[in-house]
């Protein structure tokens, strides 16, 4: 619009000069030929002195909650920058789900500039909020210099946890865990590793008796066992690429996230497992505490939303041949909930909380 209104100036102007003689008109003429010249040097100065960067002071954040987005902008100039048009870009990872926003501001000269903003994310995942575009007008805007940002932030947006009532069987509570992994802050009564030696008390068994230490430093010592570390319970997610309806992929991790929660809440250590189609491999973490629950998380958020696989137990039996649970539970993207290849539960994204709230599930 600018461009335009000084097209037809100038040709107001030549017009006259033309047709009337204006005295006033060759001055007039000559001055607004120069103008554009110096608006280009102008604008050309000015985005050579201005910096701009984005910055989010949350690292997480639920899915509905609000993000805080900062925007500084520095201009080292003694001259005044009258119009800023900034591109805020909010992608959810490599994904095409793209939110874009535009910003207007001027800023002072030889001042600084901050300009907060809120996002409210639509999906789980993690986001990536960065300045897409970022123009320097000059006075009259009809020019412009992009300045280019490289500071994109990152935040993931956590899927909700619902309630679930999940009662665990003798089958849990007498599943024998086999695995080559050991905890190291607590003993156990695996006699293939041994957690620690220390002097004997009243009440020890005879078997745990240290017998050659026991010789040697003339005074009863015993063996601590190890705790084996491993898992009773199994949770699989298959699924296709990122859904037509992305609501679906949102309703599936909180489904999924739900169950991990509810089984951390009666003691019940398990894995959570998803094929990651571009690393070709099985991704799979143990969950027994409350921070490997959020690194499981922040881990099933890490890769693209498209990677999942729909022979996901096949995938999984192949990578893990010899694997032993007391029960499978495969989660895929048409929330269809599988033990033993039979569904037993298909959950709505309209009515997820409820559902879940409602649900009885026996292990």
């Amino acid at each position: 619009m600018s461009i335009l209104i000084y097209v037809l100036l100038l040709a107001g102007t030549f017009y006259l000069q033309i047709m009337f003689r204006w005295p006033g008109g060759v001055p007039l003429l000559a001055c607004e030929l120069v103008l554009p010249v110096f608006c280009l040097l102008m604008s050309w100065y000015l985005h050579r002195c201005v910096r701009a960067e984005c910055h989010t002071p949350v690292a997480m954040a639920e899915r509905g909650e609000e993000i805080p987005v900062e925007l500084r902008i520095q201009n080292r100039s003694l001259l005044p920058v009258p119009y800023i048009r900034i591109g805020l870009e909010c992608r959810y990872g490599n994904s095409d789900q793209v939110q874009r926003l535009k910003i207007e501001a001027g800023i002072d000269g030889r001042s600084e500039r901050r300009i907060a903003y809120r996002i409210n994310p639509s999906y789980c995942g993690r986001l990536d909020i960065r300045i897409h575009s970022f123009r320097i007008y000059d006075y009259l805007k009809l020019f412009f210099f992009r300045i280019r940002v490289e500071q994109p932030s990152e935040v993931y947006i956590l899927p909700a946890a619902y309630p679930v009532n999940i009662c665990a069987g003798n089958k849990i509570q007498n599943f024998l865990m086999d695995s080559d992994e050991f905890a190291r802050d607590r003993p156990g009564d695996d006699p293939s590793e041994i957690f620690d030696i220390r002097e004997y008390r009243p009440g020890d068994r005879p078997e745990q008796i240290h017998w050659k230490l026991s010789a040697r430093e003339d005074a009863l010592y015993v063996k601590e066992f190890s705790q084996p570390v491993g898992a009773a319970v199994l949770i699989l997610l298959e699924g296709t690429d990122w859904p037509t309806a992305p609501e679906q992929w949102n309703s599936m991790l909180e489904t999924a996230v739900s169950f991990s929660k509810a089984l951390l809440s009666i003691s019940c250590s398990h894995y959570v497992a998803w094929p990651d189609r571009a690393g070709r491999e099985i991704v799979r973490t143990l969950v027994k505490d409350e921070e490997t629950f959020y690194e499981m998380i922040r881990r099933l958020l890490a890769p693209d939303v498209s990677s999942f696989s729909p022979n996901a137990l096949f995938e999984y039996e192949d990578a893990y041949p010899n694997m032993n649970f007391a029960s499978i539970l495969v989660l895929n993207t048409d929330l269809e909930l599988k033990t033993n290849g039979e569904v037993i539960a298909v959950f709505s994204p309209a009515d997820l909380k409820s559902q879940l709230e409602t649900l009885e599930l026996y292990l």
